[in-house]
């Protein structure tokens, strides 16, 4: 391995001034399997470069044993002795940063969730948890900042958490992501139905099940799933529902209710003010998203550029992908509003608007 380090003397002051200086947020990038600190880290950088990241983003790199080919499982049995380390890393950027953005790759994925509850104590209460404007939330365009009511709370607040190609069950998942949400503003998930690296995951997986005698049925991995999966809340209490016979059907979501046409006042005394109104409602229509608009799931089974065959780690190669994440984190902008993305029917399931790679 090589590795290059930049002293801070060789390093001009950048200070953003006026009016459009912006509060620096970090990035917390947490790797996968086989992938050491130099990849990470330049990993991390290339997706910077090639997204045009957001100036006002720091980038950091949460490293931790991640194993080779026969340390697989002796890799993924010790995540949780990191809990302590990563909870200590954070505490350190809280001292700096108000804003976070977490985003892990493969079985990175499964190593945040095992450690949860040891840094679950690193954040605030997110907006949404503690009840400021929840109702909004599903049409909301801005993944929203803290709130200043919160100053005195020194913790992170966790902007958004973000997942691509998550080696990680389902089952997991639906166990811990509704304590998580009550921290963390906003939820994206890139998933590719194709993955083939969690497709052997799995077999591995129900394979040892077999040998431990806990039963050979199939393991769902979270990051091969691409039907809707949104965040409600009822009774006090957040919970997850995953809707697999979801039709392709277009609603829109405006302030009217769901699936009734918005009212213009076509007779009233001005007809410029009638124009207003309809204007106003065409722009604030969008297809109907379920849930409380927290939780984005990107398809990404279909994108041929850049993506090699196994279809696993090509998040900083493909121009589309890295600057769609760019756009998540740098302008905490929603998928529904994303520009490179298009909706499946009613769901929170995203594509991107790619031709096919066959197409010359």
């Amino acid at each position: 391995e090589s590795y290059g380090y930049v002293s801070d003397a060789s390093l001009g002051p950048v200070r953003p001034t006026g009016s459009l200086a912006v509060k620096s947020e970090a990035f917390v990038f947490i790797h996968g399997f086989n992938c050491d600190i130099a990849t990470a880290l330049g990993r991390v950088a290339q997706t910077f470069s090639l997204g045009n990241m957001a100036s006002h983003v720091v980038p950091f790199v949460f490293s931790y044993a991640g194993g080779a080919e026969f340390s697989y499982f002796q890799a993924r049995a010790a995540f949780p002795e990191y809990g302590q380390d990563l909870a200590s890393f954070l505490n350190e950027l809280a001292k700096r940063f108000d804003e976070i953005h977490i985003v892990t790759h493969s079985c990175g994925a499964e190593f945040f969730f095992a450690n949860w509850h040891d840094i679950s104590d690193c954040f605030m209460k997110s907006n949404r948890a503690s009840n400021v404007r929840m109702h909004l939330a599903n049409n909301a365009r801005w993944i929203p900042k803290a709130r200043q009511a919160q100053g005195a709370d020194r913790r992170l607040h966790l902007a958004s958490l973000t997942m691509i190609n998550p080696d990680v069950l389902q089952e997991t998942v639906d166990e811990l992501l509704p304590e998580i949400m009550e921290c963390a503003e906003h939820f994206t998930a890139y998933s590719d139905s194709n993955d083939g690296a969690l497709f052997w995951s799995g077999v591995v997986r129900r394979a040892i099940g077999w040998i431990t005698a806990q039963g050979c049925h199939e393991r769902k991995l979270f990051g091969r799933s691409v039907q809707p999966y949104y965040l409600e809340r009822s009774h006090g209490q957040s919970m997850v529902h995953a809707d697999a016979n979801n039709g392709f059907r277009r609603r829109l979501s405006s302030t009217s209710a769901p699936g009734r046409a918005p009212h213009f006042d076509l007779h009233g005394p001005s007809l410029a003010r009638a124009r207003s109104q309809a204007m106003a409602a065409v722009l604030s229509a969008r297809p109907y998203v379920p849930g409380d608009g927290t939780i984005d799931i990107i398809d990404c089974s279909n994108l041929d550029q850049n993506v090699h065959d196994l279809r696993h780690n090509y998040f900083m190669l493909n121009t589309q992908m890295v600057e769609d994440v760019c756009e998540l984190v740098g302008q905490r902008q929603k998928a529904p509003f994303r520009s490179r993305l298009c909706q499946h029917g009613d769901g929170n399931v995203f594509s991107f608007l790619s031709p096919p790679g066959f197409l010359k």
